[in-house]
């Protein structure tokens, strides 16, 4: 079995986040196939040190260097409204990456024999070029970076996070052997930037038992909306909120919509009258006191895990074509799409009203969740035995 040396920005725990979630499922399956999981955790956000140390066979973190802006793009139409001129950072691939990093890889290089690097998100893709040829290196895209911040502009909101141009990120992903893609559409993608070979590992999931659809209340019709505080799940639970619900109140005028994760500290979802859960560490709660989930996403990237997440749990998905990316084939059978407002609200009072269609909904959403689960866990299987 191999040593896996892990670097990454983001914790494995808690797992109240999605790329939590994502990295936390993958490493617990190759220390289940019996690898040696060495976490170097830069530590853009913070988590639980404690059971991170005693999860994995080794574990080591270090700051994150909060990168110099050099310079910046000007945007002079902003949000509808001309003449306000917002400055937003130009990210060449390595701007996120400090020196001191390469201090903790070749510290850990001399204790460790390491045989397989997995570097998470392409920012920090340098890591690899501390590596030699006998070291399978891996990068796990978990989105697309080329030009992200022109979906945010398009949708009148500031790009937040990292982006950067085409030619950057395909210098990143360059430095790997093989690059992991968490959605098919992606994998597409990378494959025109890259020679190396691209794979799509979608998000692995621990298959929870079905919830029965026997979890619904009669009298109740209960809506869950899952995000963690951003302006993509500002901006899609407010269109909900806007534009959707009243549709929906005019013939179920008892229906309750209630909110769970960090979005629920956002200042204008603070200030919406819904039912909120905050963070929850586990969202299977949550789910047993609901019966559809909705995520009306508008725009963004990568996979959206907490719709596969809900349809691991047999729990009936309304989302758009956005949301869907990544899971084109059960569209229609194991989640429901509406693009307006009118078709999203008709997906959800289908469920709402007809009580077979519901379960059938829900079936398919575990059934299609468990192949899904299998083909990503064969594809990265195939990665870490070098089959690709």
């Amino acid at each position: 079995m191999a040593v896996i040396l892990v670097i990454s920005p983001c914790p494995t725990h808690p797992q109240n986040v999605g790329n939590r979630i994502r990295v936390y499922n993958q490493l617990s399956f190759l220390r289940a196939e019996g690898h040696d999981i060495h976490y170097l955790h830069i530590g853009r956000t913070a988590g639980d040190t404690r059971r991170m140390t005693s999860s994995w066979a080794g574990y080591t973190k270090v700051r994150f260097r909060r990168p110099a802006r050099g310079w910046y793009l000007q945007v002079v139409k902003f949000a509808g409204k001309a003449g306000i001129s917002l400055p937003i950072p130009v990210w060449d691939i390595d701007d996120w990456y400090h020196p001191a990093y390469d201090r903790a890889i070749d510290a850990l290089k001399g204790r460790l024999q390491i045989e397989i690097v997995i570097v998470n998100y392409v920012f920090f893709s340098k890591a690899l070029c501390r590596f030699g040829d006998e070291v399978l290196k891996v990068i796990d895209t978990h989105d697309v970076f080329s030009d992200r911040h022109l979906k945010f502009l398009a949708n009148n909101q500031h790009p937040t996070f990292f982006f950067t141009s085409q030619l950057q990120e395909a210098r990143g992903l360059n430095r790997a052997d093989v690059i992991m893609a968490i959605q098919e559409n992606e994998r597409t993608f990378y494959a025109k930037l890259t020679d190396k070979p691209v794979l799509t590992v979608g998000h692995l999931l621990d298959m929870p038992p079905h919830l029965s659809g026997g979890n619904r209340d009669a009298d109740r019709t209960r809506l869950l909306f899952v995000g963690s505080r951003n302006s993509i799940n500002r901006v899609a639970l407010l269109y909900f909120i806007q534009q959707i619900l009243p549709i929906l109140q005019a013939d179920h005028p008892t229906i309750e919509l209630s909110v769970a994760g960090s979005i629920c500290r956002d200042r204008d979802i603070k200030r919406v009258e819904v039912k909120k859960w905050g963070v929850v560490d586990d969202l299977a709660t949550v789910y047993r006191q609901s019966d559809i989930v909705i995520n009306p996403i508008k725009f963004g990237s990568g996979l959206k895990i907490k719709n596969i997440e809900a349809m691991s749990f047999g729990m009936p998905v309304v989302t758009t074509t956005v949301g869907a990316e990544g899971m084109e084939e059960g569209i229609g059978r194991a989640l429901l799409v509406g693009d307006t407002p009118d078709d999203f609200a008709k997906a959800v009072r289908r469920l709402l009203t007809d009580a077979a269609f519901y379960d059938r909904v829900s079936a398919d959403a575990y059934a299609f969740s468990m192949r899904y689960n299998t083909e990503n866990l064969d594809r990265l299987r195939s990665i870490i035995d070098r089959r690709f």
